[in-house]
Formats: structure tokens, sequence, C-alpha cells
């Protein structure tokens, strides 16, 4: 979310560590959206599309705004069998979320099936950046005096009646006094308007303590701007975490910038130019992704590095790292 209601370098000058806070992000969109019911399985393609062997893609955006009603669909992407859009369409018609409360915003996701093994990845939801949520803050801060330096991620949460958020911390790399001033200030926060949603509404928002007379963080990445490849030479166990993306279907060449935050939290990953609804399973995949750290020090040192990665146009498959060597693919 876009609100900034605190910035604290300019606060804190003369202090040991000048304490910085970023933006809110809205959460609630996920918490909605995680109770939804559907098919375990899709029924069997047509006798005559798998003697084809036809295989293709089908993506489509889906907007949620009852509880009892099937989504509203709409066709992304297409190249697929119309057999295969037919049972997709009526799949995605027993969609249902039922923890969506009257009043709440409309929910909206991506679902995308693969017919090469027709099936389909688990939908996922659409963030806004326009968020409704207005906060008030503390004015005045507290004095910051001690040594401590690092950063630290918090999940707060406004639920019932209650004016005072749940907080809960995701990542401390800061130390102990570091989390109770954190603590502190965000007992303060007030959700002033909550734009129409009802309770509970949960954001999260990260926090950086700096001291201005040193150099700041002890490692850092070699650059800021990374081809997409090239970042990926910098992942952990990316055999885990494999991959078939139409990048042709995204509008390319684009750019995303994405906040580390893996192993601790989802990485926070950003369209910079354009927004296109088509990348969501890109977006989402790379907020999985873990980069492979020298050690504990390293990776509590780069939580929170911000970095622009460009993605190029073609075809993104990783599925072949788990192909045995030599092992050649089936004839048509």
């Amino acid at each position: 979310m876009a609100t900034r209601f605190a910035v604290f370098a300019a606060l804190c000058a003369g202090l040991h560590s000048a304490p910085m806070a970023q933006a809110l992000e809205d959460q609630t969109v996920h918490q909605r959206f995680s109770c939804l019911q559907r098919e375990e399985v899709l029924e069997p393609l047509p006798e005559k599309t798998l003697n084809n062997r036809n295989s293709g893609l089908l993506r489509f955006k889906l907007r949620f705004e009852s509880a009892e009603k099937p989504p509203k669909v709409e066709l992304l992407f297409r190249s697929a069998d119309p057999d295969m859009e037919r049972i997709a369409r009526r799949y995605l018609s027993g969609y249902r979320v039922p923890c969506l409360h009257q009043g709440d915003h409309p929910i909206e996701v991506v679902q995308e099936f693969s017919f090469s093994r027709w099936g389909h990845e688990p939908a996922v939801p659409l963030t806004t950046r326009a968020s409704k949520l207005r906060f008030a803050g503390p004015k005045t801060l507290d004095a910051y005096d001690s040594p401590e330096v690092g950063k630290a991620l918090i999940e707060f949460s406004f639920v019932d009646g209650s004016e005072v958020p749940e907080v809960r911390f995701l990542f401390n790399g800061a130390g102990r006094e570091a989390q109770r001033y954190i603590e502190s200030y965000a007992k303060q926060i007030r959700l002033i308007d909550s734009g129409g949603q009802p309770r509970p509404i949960t954001v999260q928002q990260e926090f950086a303590f700096v001291d201005a007379r040193s150099r700041g963080t002890q490692y850092r990445l070699n650059k800021e701007d990374y081809g997409l490849l090239e970042f990926l030479r910098l992942v952990k166990n990316l055999n885990e975490n494999l991959v078939d993306l139409d990048l042709d279907s995204m509008q390319c060449p684009f750019a995303v910038r994405l906040n580390l935050r893996q192993p601790y939290n989802a990485n926070l990953v950003r369209e910079i130019e354009t927004l296109n609804a088509n990348r969501a399973y890109l977006l989402s995949w790379l907020s999985r992704l873990q980069l492979r750290f020298k050690d504990e020090a390293q990776q509590k040192d780069l939580f929170g590095s911000d970095f622009r990665i460009s993605i190029p146009c073609g075809r993104l498959d990783l599925t072949v790292l788990n192909k045995p060597a030599g092992a050649a693919s089936a004839p048509p």
C-alpha cells in the first residue's frame, strides 16, 4: 500500500541509530481468499482432444463479489483447445469464497491452467497499490539511543472493536531494544478509515535501524540491477521451485522490483512501469525464491535489500532441470 505515515530518519538526527519505517503493506486480501472452496479435480478431457495431443495455456482473472456466488470470469490469455476452455470455465463456476463478508471489497485473483499436464496451479490473489486504508501514527517519537542496528518486519492486525493493534514480529535482526521500540510505536497506530472493509484487517511494515556514523550493512549485493537468468544463478535450491512460464504472454519485456525477505517472509515483488495481471504467477514465484547466503549473519544483513530484475520475452522452462541427462521428449 502506498500510504506513508512515518518516516523517521530526519527526526532522529544525532541519535546513535536512526530508525526508518517503510510504507504499510495491506495483507487483508490474502486472509479473505484463504477460505477458497472448489472441486478437487477437473473433469477429463474429451477423447478427441486427447488423441490430438493438444497442449496449451489458459489464464483467467476472477473477481469475487459475494460469498454465495461464483466469480466473474475474464479470459486473460488463451492458447488452448476450445474444449479445454469450456471445461475450465465450468470448473471455475464452482469456486466460492465463503469468508468474504458483506461490505468487503471484491477479491481478484488469477487462475492458470496448463494442458500439457492437464491441471492448474493454485490461484494467485492480486493486490492493489491503491489501498483505501488510512492510518494515524504518533506525531512525536520517543528518543532511540541504543547502538543496536538492523532491520525488522512486523505484522499488525486490527480485530473486533479494539483500537490497539495486535503486533507480531515476522523478522527481527535489530535486537531487543529495537523490538521494544517498535512494539511501543506500533501500539500507537490507529486505523482511522477502513475504506468500508470489515475487520480483521492486517498490514505489514518494515523498519531499518541505521547508524549514521557507520557505512551501514556489512554485506551488500554486488549490483542493484539484474537480468532474470543472472538473478536465478543466485537462488538457493532452484530445482525445488521449478516453473514453466510463457513470458511472451506477459506483455514483455518488463521489469520488477524485488525486496528480499526470504526465508523469513515472502519477498515483496512489484511491477515497475506497467501493470499486467498475466504476470501474477511470475510475481508469486519470485516471492518464494531464496538466495544462497554465506551464513546467517549475511542472511540477516541482506534482509530488505531492494533490486531490479529485467524480465525478457520467451519461455522460462526450468522443469528441464529435473529431467535425467540425455532424456528425450516424447515424439509428437
